[in-house]
């Protein structure tokens, strides 16, 4: 049963994540074509993304969370992040 707060999905791939296991968490946060976007899931796709060494993929979830983004009026640590991941390409 899905949490409407906090989808199942999410938190299995968060898990994963911290086991290292890029691919699952990847594949578990759900279909790439989702009309909508939000901020939690593009930094978990990103994350996954980066942790299998899929750089172009991390790259590509990274600028859509900084576009998602663009007029936030305050620092997020993910944002800040992503635009320093996307800093060093």
């Amino acid at each position: 049963m899905e949490n409407r707060l906090y989808p199942m999905r999410e938190l299995l791939a968060e898990l994963l994540i911290e086991m290292g296991q890029a691919a699952p968490a990847l594949a578990s946060t759900g279909p790439r074509s989702r009309k909508t976007q939000s901020l939690s899931r593009l930094v978990r796709r990103a994350k996954a993304a980066q942790a299998g060494g899929d750089r172009r993929m991390a790259a590509d979830y990274f600028a859509k969370l900084v576009a998602l983004s663009k007029n936030a009026d305050t620092v997020r640590p993910e944002l800040a992040g992503a635009k320093a991941y996307l800093a060093q390409l």
